[in-house]
């Protein structure tokens, strides 16, 4: 017993084509299985279900084929019993191409494609119009009321045969719905970096008016005692006064000029210290930070 779309597909131009370029061999397979591929099972039906698009091809009275492309709503091919299948004729172009080849000739065929999963499913099937005053209630399972689009009738396919492509050349292509929450893990995973990578807002009553004025600092290890000008930075004055405090500024290391704090009031300016370390009060940015009235360090 051969495969039903075998029977169909394979005439006797096709078999010699077959023959011609060296696989005939190979498909006698199709013809010999016992599996007839004719009735709907749970795996195809399950797959029809989870499509929003598909490619139907029909033969006008003049021997030339249009293929059409339909879309609707995910699941809008319904799978009416294991031999047939039917969708609303949604409102489009009003050329009725289809609508007209198959009042003429009933074959058509099908494909299915899942672009992710590169999968492909084709059917032969036999198609007949059904226009609400015919068939209401079947026009009513075709249906779909979340789906804005007007449906003008429905198109009926008795099932002939089917077969499952090989994957080969199936670009992966994602619909938005598809992406959509990959997106949204990605952004939400962009967002956290950004806020471990983002600089520490410094309350704005840490910089006053006069944060460019003089202060005083006191060296609480030597006793010494050094002013730092309103035109002048701390680390500059501290290596000027013969400490040597590490720094790394010219080649884009920040903080390595870090200086303990005893006391003072503090004026942070830089954008490496963490909001902790702000509210300890005890280590400085010497190269850009300053300080409101006396400050005392460490050194």
């Amino acid at each position: 017993m051969a495969r039903r779309f075998a029977e169909l597909a394979f005439t006797p131009s096709v078999k010699a084509a077959q023959q011609r370029h060296g696989s005939r061999e190979g498909n006698l397979g199709h013809e010999l299985a016992e599996d007839r591929r004719d009735r709907i099972g749970p795996a195809e039906a399950a797959f029809i279900a989870e499509r929003d698009s598909f490619y139907i091809a029909s033969v006008g009275e003049e021997g030339w084929p249009y293929v059409q492309h339909r879309g609707g709503p995910r699941g809008f091919l319904r799978v009416l019993d294991d031999r047939t299948l039917g969708f609303a004729d949604f409102r489009g172009n009003r050329q009725y191409i289809s609508v007209g080849n198959v009042s003429a000739d009933d074959r058509v065929s099908l494909i299915l494609v899942d672009y992710p999963g590169r999968r492909r499913l084709k059917l032969w099937a036999r198609a007949r119009v059904v226009e609400f005053q015919d068939d209401p209630l079947l026009l009513a399972r075709l249906e779909s009321p979340d789906y804005r689009a007007r449906v003008e009738r429905g198109i009926v396919l008795q099932v002939e045969a089917f077969d499952w492509n090989c994957p080969q050349h199936i670009t992966p292509r994602y619909t938005e719905a598809e992406i959509a929450p990959r997106l949204q893990a990605l952004q939400a995973e962009i967002d956290r970096l950004r806020a471990a990578a983002a600089p520490v807002q410094v309350p704005a009553a840490a910089v006053a008016d006069d944060a460019d004025a003089a202060f005083e600092v006191l060296l609480r290890r030597s006793g010494q005692r050094l002013q730092v000008g309103a035109d002048e930075n701390l680390l500059d004055v501290l290596i000027g006064n013969g400490h040597e405090i590490p720094y790394s500024c010219r080649s884009g290391e920040c903080a390595t000029c870090v200086v303990p704090v005893v006391d003072g009031e503090l004026l942070h300016r830089d954008e490496v210290l963490s909001e902790a370390e702000y509210a300890a009060g005890d280590v400085m940015c010497s190269c850009v930070s300053r300080a409101r009235g006396t400050l005392v360090l460490d050194l």
